[in-house]
């Protein structure tokens, strides 16, 4: 995690945990260091096509084959219940991608989607997306 004060919530088992406060486009590890990397609930607050691209050149980098990512994708229903919803509290500004964003953006990177599954169809914008590195 980008935060340090996030990861020091993170509670350790039976052993030490492994934590890493960096910034995913700049990842402290070698390259082709994960048969699978899994990155949740990150990928909508990169709002710039540019951060993306420095984010997923990195996930490539670091990856030798399968990355796990999850996104927002444009959706009426949830877009309408944020913009509700911030009327009553302060909410984060999400990114949401137009349909075919994402998938274009991981080809460019070198990156072939695999399979992606909407969480909530229709209610909400989060969509899960295998992507195997060509």
């Amino acid at each position: 995690d980008r935060s340090a004060e996030i990861l020091s919530l993170v509670h350790a088992g039976e052993g030490p945990t492994p934590r890493v406060c960096c910034d995913i486009r700049r990842l402290p590890f070698r390259n082709e260091a994960f048969d699978l990397i899994l990155v949740i609930r990150l990928w909508h607050h990169l709002r710039e096509e540019e951060a993306r691209a420095a984010a997923m050149d990195e996930l490539r980098r670091v990856s030798t084959r399968y990355v796990i990512v999850s996104y927002y994708r444009q959706s009426g229903l949830h877009a309408l219940s944020r913009r509700i919803g911030s009327r009553f509290s302060k909410r984060v500004r999400i990114n949401m991608l137009p349909p075919g964003q994402f998938e274009r953006e991981a080809e460019e990177h070198g990156f072939a989607v695999k399979r992606q599954e909407r969480v909530l169809p229709f209610l909400h914008a989060q969509t899960i997306s295998l992507l195997v590195r060509k």
